[in-house]
């Protein structure tokens, strides 16, 4: 059996005994032991602890015991002993000792009454002088589980939250379903085990109605977030609770240790396995000795800072069962447990439902977030973050100091911000940064961009190319180089290759009169700006490029194009080919466009991997330079930033031939480059500082041995994190997101300036437009009269038809969001 907290380790009554008279050690002396109440003439044993851990038993000593020659207490066989008593009577009830010292001739030496007495230090606490580590052990709060029908609830496969303040059912149901072992869980509010003491309001109720022997797991948890809690100095803790079954079930105690995600393996320590019995017992019948154990030695995931230690009660994976258990207890040190600690319903509130909410994080992640309810107890609303909604009053910047902001709400006006930077009332932009780019749209890139003041590092499409990737400029301009590799020691080793650079001061690209956008798969949508004129009827050349007339689709305001730019004028969009597609011997492939306005005519054509030259043909030439590896994709992306007069550099990441990227470099400015420089620079250990080169710092922290495809997604990563757009939706309405189409008939061909982002997605617009149709002239005439004549009759003429104009639908310029009802 396990240890039984009814025995207790006798304190000496002497260190040794010794005779009253002439204080010799009282050798042969005579011990007593006696029931305290009534005549105190009837014997009371004590015992002493036998065998060991796997199966402790307590037999009964002498009564009375006979001293050893030095005075000393010891059994039968001459053996030093510690007495254990056992100060309770056959109900549990506080039955203390009186006990007699005599000397071996039967002179008294002294007695003591009532003993063990509280002045000793081995007294059995009244329950109300306890505290309980358990915050919810009656279940006044508590969530009952879903179902599809009224109680009781069924346990799903994994982790089953039961009630606040830790407390689960963790369940393994690897089977196909109708196979699965069926469990379930209710809260029966009823005094159950009838007359214990507190009362409980609610007794939990598990049931096994259907066995599966290959669940692996099956225990009742209460937990408590760290999992160096209760492990300081390895002290002894007491743990119990009340419970009945219908029919006697044995379960396990078990310490169950988790040291988060990255950290030590998980650990089990047994603390004893108990029967259930059946029928109700008025008492705290099931009670335990735990130490938790030292935790020396263990690595603690102070990252995800998800550690956690519980107390598991396991039950069988074969064998059906029906248990009913409350007034769970957790106290300090090695007691009786007689009664529940009183806890009144304020304390269990505050210390299962507010008392479970998140440790504050000190970077400031949680600022100005609204606590919520969960069935864990209460939370920091994180479904705050990137939340899209509307004021009656104007937002003012997060930077703001006067006054400082007392929200967390942030204008959609395209503002950048740095993604390491703090609002004014110490909100860190990364937590809105970790939204916008945690999401399955933007190919590596925050939902929103990364602002017209920098640029994007953008992965190639193309499979072929997984070592390949291109910073683009996001403003149009011939400002900034190219990037380039470091200098010396400190170069990378990589290709900054010129062959699949587009340089913003090809002839003519800065006075396009266009504005390029994402359309949908392989699509560019290029739009006239009004000062500019119309663009006429491009020709598709032999590139093999898809065009099509999109002059209906409306019009809108472009910003952040050289300013705040008119209306457009006229739109085409085309699909493009794969770089495969465009190789030719000789002229490079070409299509043509010609702006009214300025009375230019231009052709855009392709030098695939260096070996093209530029057609014969007319208009100012604008070199757009592609891999034979290039996806459609890539393609139509390098097009967009050619007719944008974004730069761009192809890079191809190489490993050096000592494995080591350790204090390399590369360089980019911003355009135009008088705004900011940068580089990029690599290392393996946090505590690395980087290199002396001139400009803004960037950081890419490589795993050991990456190689070049992880350092490319790295590094595009780094780039790309180092400052966010907010959405801009000035002048917008709001559409709902619709991505079957249904009322949004153009969702397909929805539009995005932001790398690879296009069609049914956040963050992206659709120009205004009216519905197609037409309109019929009516021309009323009078046949006969003469001029000043009475008009005697009148016959109404319809007249010609004007031709239809218009899309598919009428509506204003509108950007896309999720809508949502709070529930």
């Amino acid at each position: 059996m396990a240890l039984d907290p009814h025995f207790v380790t006798a304190p000496s009554l002497q260190e040794y005994f010794v005779d009253k008279d002439s204080g010799l050690p009282l050798a042969g002396g005579k011990v007593f032991f006696y029931h305290d109440s009534g005549n105190r003439d009837i014997p009371k044993p004590v015992f002493e602890l036998q065998g060991n851990s796997a199966n402790y038993t307590y037999a009964p000593l002498p009564n009375p015991i006979i001293l050893s020659a030095v005075g000393t207490i010891q059994d039968d066989n001459g053996n030093d002993v510690i007495p254990y008593y056992y100060p309770f009577d056959a109900d549990g009830n506080t039955d203390l000792y009186y006990i007699v010292v005599q000397s071996s001739g039967g002179v008294p030496q002294f007695t003591r009454s009532a003993w063990p007495n509280p002045s000793s230090g081995q007294s059995t606490p009244t329950a109300d002088t306890l505290f309980n580590y358990i915050p919810n052990g009656q279940f006044l709060n508590h969530t009952d589980l879903p179902n599809t029908t009224t109680p009781p609830y069924l346990l799903s496969a994994g982790t089953n939250v039961l009630a606040q303040g830790g407390w689960s059912f963790e369940l393994d149901n690897p089977t196909p379903a109708g196979l699965e072992s069926l469990n379930t869980a209710k809260f029966v509010e009823a005094a159950f085990p009838a007359g214990i003491p507190q009362s409980p309001r609610y007794v939990l109720e598990l049931d096994c109605a259907r066995v599966n022997p290959l669940d692996l797991v099956k225990r009742l948890r209460i937990k408590w977030f760290d999992v160096n809690k209760f492990s300081f100095n390895n002290p002894v803790y007491t743990f119990g609770f009340a419970a009945s079954a219908v029919s006697p079930i044995s379960v396990t105690i078990n310490v169950h240790k988790f040291f988060g995600t990255n950290g030590s393996p998980t650990e089990d320590i047994p603390i004893a396995v108990t029967t259930i019995q059946s029928g109700s017992d008025v008492s705290i019948a099931y009670q335990f000795q735990i130490q938790f154990g030292s935790n020396d030695g263990t690595f603690i995931d102070k990252v995800n800072n998800n550690d956690y230690v519980a107390i598991d009660i396991i039950f069988p994976n074969n064998l059906t069962y029906s248990v009913q258990m409350t007034d769970f207890i957790l106290v300090a040190g090695d007691v009786v447990l007689t009664g529940y600690p009183l806890e009144t319903n304020a304390d269990m509130m505050t210390r299962s439902v507010m008392g479970w909410a998140d440790t504050v994080d000190p970077s400031g992640m949680d600022l100005y977030l609204s606590p919520i309810l969960t069935r864990q107890g209460m939370t920091w609303d994180l479904s705050q973050i990137g939340q899209i909604g509307m004021s009656a009053l104007p937002i003012s910047s997060p930077n703001s100091t006067t006054p400082i902001p007392d929200n967390n709400l942030m204008p959609c006006d395209g503002s950048t911000y740095l993604t390491t930077g703090f609002s004014a009332n110490g909100i860190p932009y990364k937590r809105l940064f970790n939204y916008l780019i945690n999401t399955p749209y933007n190919n590596g890139l925050p939902l929103y961009g990364t602002g017209p003041n920098y640029v994007s590092a953008v992965y190639l499409f193309s499979g072929a190319a997984n070592t390949t990737f291109r910073i683009s400029w996001n403003t149009a301009g011939a400002g900034s180089p190219q990037a380039a590799d470091g200098a010396g020691l400190g170069a990378t080793g990589f290709t900054f290759s010129p062959i699949y650079t587009y340089n913003g001061s090809t002839t003519g690209s800065a006075n396009f009169g266009l504005f390029a956008s994402n359309f949908g798969p392989n699509q560019v949508l290029f739009t006239t700006i009004s000062e500019h004129g119309t663009l006429l009827n491009p020709s598709a050349g032999n590139s093999g490029f898809v065009f099509t007339n999109q002059s209906e689709i409306g019009q809108f305001t472009i910003v952040n194009y050289a300013g705040l730019l008119a209306f457009q004028k006229s739109a085409w969009s085309f699909t493009t080919v794969s770089g495969a597609a465009l190789v030719i011997a000789g002229a490079g492939r070409y299509f043509q466009f010609y702006n009214e306005g300025s009375s230019q005519q231009y052709f855009m054509w392709f030098n695939v991997d260096g070996t093209n030259t530029a057609p014969a043909v007319a208009g100012l030439p604008i070199e757009v330079k592609v891999s034979a590896t290039y996806s459609a994709q890539d393609v139509a992306d390098c097009v967009r930033e050619a007719l944008n007069a974004f730069q761009s550099t192809n890079i191809i990441v190489i490993i050096p031939g000592s494995g080591s990227l350790e204090g390399t470099y590369f360089t980019f400015n911003s355009n135009p480059a008088s705004l900011l420089s940068y580089y990029v620079w690599y290392s393996y250990l946090d505590t690395s500082s980087p290199p002396a080169a001139s400009g803004t710092p960037i950081k890419v922290l490589l795993p050991l041995g990456a190689d070049a495809n992880t350092v490319r997604n790295l590094t595009c990563q780094a780039i790309n994190s180092y400052q966010f757009q907010a959405p801009d939706f000035k002048g917008m309405f709001f559409r709902c997101a619709d991505p079957d189409g249904n009322l949004d008939f153009d969702s397909a061909n929805r539009i995005s300036n932001v790398s690879g982002v296009y069609g049914a997605r956040p963050g992206t617009f659709e120009y205004s437009q009216f519905i197609n149709h037409n309109h019929q002239q009516n021309t009323n005439a009078f046949p006969g009269a003469d001029i000043g004549s009475p008009i005697t009759s009148t016959t109404t003429y319809l007249g010609p038809v004007t031709g239809s104009s218009g899309g598919t639908e009428t509506r204003p310029v509108n950007t896309y969001i999720y809508p949502f009802i709070r529930y």
